[in-house]
């Protein structure tokens, strides 16, 4: 088989094209990215040049009691609100697929709180948990319940950031619902004309056929959820002023944040810390895909 010419005016042309992005990649990512590593095996502060040190950064993790506290942390937040979430969006999106009357309304109203910028949602939910004055402690009252200090006791800080997050699931729903949308009716009918109806419906048509989109949710949820940041930072600076009773909002970011910028400004321990963030969400996401696979395999 004759081997193709290279048009090297079309390549260079389609080089000239890419060449803003390429530029912007290495300048803002893959430039940073090496930098941060090469800090990491410093000892680089703000006041400071930073020797080389090997890994001794990695090494004084492990003895940091506050790493062990924010990995638990941002761990169990992760494995709480991720479910509830992605269920949360699907169910939404389930009740929202229909093609009823008003429904464009609807979709667009539960859509709207993913618009608002973190930090305004973060000091809205502020008030919102208030002890004595926060309108969710208000509606509790009204039921007989007694109000819960959201952000002052250990068992209800983090609960109170799933809640607040939740409310946020506008994106998950969106891609829930475009799958749902999506579905054949073919589909539908053939398994109707088989008797199924409610959850052997779901199970076994509708669920299969959005099983892609849910993946990509949870992996997306995840990856975010292992980074979460603004609102502990808000809680805890503007209410608390330390990382919450027991240390119960000091998530890994968080705490990354506060060695980098607080203090004696550790950048190379700071950027040890966010590497090892990095192969976590890295090996967690290998892992989803790795079942995923299995899934795929056993059910094939």
């Amino acid at each position: 088989m004759p081997r193709r010419k290279i048009n090297w005016r079309d390549t260079l042309t389609g080089y000239l094209f890419i060449s803003p992005w390429l530029i912007g990649f290495v300048l803002f990512t893959a430039g940073p990215l090496l930098l941060s590593f090469w800090y990491s095996l410093t000892n680089l502060t703000v006041f400071s040049g930073g020797d080389f040190i090997g890994l001794k950064n990695y090494a004084r993790m492990l003895d940091d009691e506050l790493v062990g506290v924010a990995l638990w942390n941002t761990l169990f937040y992760t494995a709480l609100f991720v479910p509830l979430v992605n269920l949360f969006a699907l169910v939404i999106a389930a009740l929202l697929s229909s093609s009823g009357r008003g429904m464009q309304v609807f979709r667009t109203i539960y859509f709207l709180p993913a618009l608002m910028g973190s930090v305004v949602v973060a000091v809205l939910w502020r008030y919102l948990f208030g002890t004595d004055y926060g309108l969710v402690n208000g509606i509790l009252n009204a039921f007989g319940f007694a109000p819960i200090n959201w952000l002052g006791d250990p068992l209800w800080t983090k609960p109170a950031l799933v809640v607040m997050n939740l409310w946020t699931f506008g994106g998950l729903m969106l891609i829930d619902l475009a799958a749902l949308q999506q579905v054949p009716r073919a589909l539908l009918d053939a398994a109707a004309l088989d008797g199924a109806t409610g959850w052997t419906r779901w199970r076994f048509v509708l669920l299969p056929q959005i099983a892609p989109a849910l993946f990509f949710n949870i992996v997306v949820s995840v990856i975010a959820t292992l980074q979460i940041f603004t609102p502990a930072y808000i809680f805890t600076s503007s209410v608390l002023g330390s990382a919450g009773p027991d240390n119960s909002l000091l998530f890994y970011v968080l705490y990354l944040f506060r060695r980098a910028f607080r203090g004696q400004f550790e950048l190379g321990y700071a950027s040890a810390l966010a590497w090892v963030l990095l192969v976590i969400i890295a090996a967690l996401t290998l892992a989803q895909f790795r079942l995923r696979q299995r899934a795929l395999e056993k059910d094939a």
